[in-house]
């Protein structure tokens, strides 16, 4: 029986599902590859996002942009927003 005939038996309403000890393990190891295929999907997935900032493994241009700054770079705007916001907040409360 091939995979097509054995996986069409799982919804025929009329099988008697009886099958033999090879068709189970047959089912058991195409099941834990297909698992171990999108385990290892998923790991590819994450691998990219964390280097290129995209699922797909293609770095855009936000990524580009962000990977030429630095940690202190990242301080310095962090800083440089926080005290426009506080100004912002002080005109706000003066009207």
């Amino acid at each position: 029986m091939n995979h097509k005939e054995l996986i069409s038996s799982f919804s025929d309403p009329t099988a008697s599902h009886r099958y033999t000890i090879d068709e189970i393990v047959y089912l058991r190891a195409y099941t834990l590859a297909r698992i171990q295929m999108q385990k290892e999907q998923l790991a590819g997935m994450g691998r990219n996002l964390t280097s290129t900032g995209s699922l797909s493994g293609k770095q855009s241009w936000v990524g580009r942009v962000l990977n030429c700054f630095s940690y202190f770079d990242y301080v310095l705007l962090g800083l440089k927003l926080m005290t426009g916001f506080r100004s912002l907040m002080r005109i706000r409360k003066r009207r």
